[in-house]
C-alpha cells in the first residue's frame, strides 16, 4: 500500500491541470439542505453553474441559455422551465437584458444557504422579498437589540416545515 501525502491543498486533491480552468466555491450547506429545501437535481446543477459565473458579490452573472444548455445537456426550454421554479421558489431573480437573455441575481440565493446553515435574519434583510423593502438600519442603530436566546438543542438548519412556513409568512 503506498502512503499518500497528507496534503489538503486544492492542487494536491486535483492537480494543477484540473485547476487551470478556475474553481467554483459552493457552500456544503447548500449541498446539505439543497433537497430537503425543495430544489430538484437540475435546479441544483443549475445553480452550480450560475454560481461558476458569479465572480464579484454585486455584479450579477447573465450566462446565456445557450451556454447553460452546453454546459449541463438539458434543452434551453427544460433550463427555463428550472430557472422559472427557481424564481418562484425564491431562489433568484431574473432580470431580462435583450435577446431573450438575462442577468441573475443570486443574493437571494447567498440569503437562503445562510438561513439554512443557521442565519435566521438572512432572510429577513432587505432585498429578499422586493416588494416588501425592510428599511435600511440606522447607522447609530445597536446591531445587538434583542438578546440570544439559547436553545437546549442546536439546530443547525431549519426543517422543510420551517422553509414553507416562513414562505407563507413571507419573513
Amino acid at each position: 500500500m503506498i502512503d499518500k501525502p497528507n496534503d489538503t491543498t486544492w492542487q494536491a486533491k486535483w492537480g494543477k491541470m484540473a485547476l487551470s480552468k478556475g474553481v467554483t466555491v459552493i457552500p456544503t450547506a447548500f449541498l446539505l439542505h439543497a433537497s430537503r429545501a425543495g430544489l430538484n437535481p437540475a435546479q441544483q446543477i443549475l445553480i452550480i453553474h450560475l454560481v461558476s459565473y458569479w465572480w464579484k458579490a454585486g455584479r450579477d452573472p447573465y450566462p446565456s441559455l445557450k451556454e447553460l444548455r452546453r454546459r449541463t445537456g438539458m434543452t434551453e426550454k427544460t433550463i427555463s422551465k428550472h430557472l422559472k421554479g427557481l424564481e418562484d421558489k425564491m431562489w433568484l431573480t431574473r432580470k431580462r437584458r435583450y435577446n431573450n437573455s438575462y442577468r441573475y441575481d443570486l443574493d437571494r440565493l447567498a440569503r437562503r444557504v445562510a438561513w439554512l446553515s443557521g442565519d435566521q435574519t438572512a432572510m429577513a434583510r432587505d432585498k429578499f422579498h422586493p416588494e416588501q423593502q425592510a428599511p435600511s438600519p440606522s447607522p447609530h442603530a445597536s446591531t445587538e437589540e434583542q438578546p440570544a436566546v439559547e436553545d437546549e438543542r442546536p439546530q443547525l438548519a431549519p426543517s422543510l416545515e420551517d422553509i414553507k412556513k416562513f414562505m407563507e409568512d413571507g419573513e
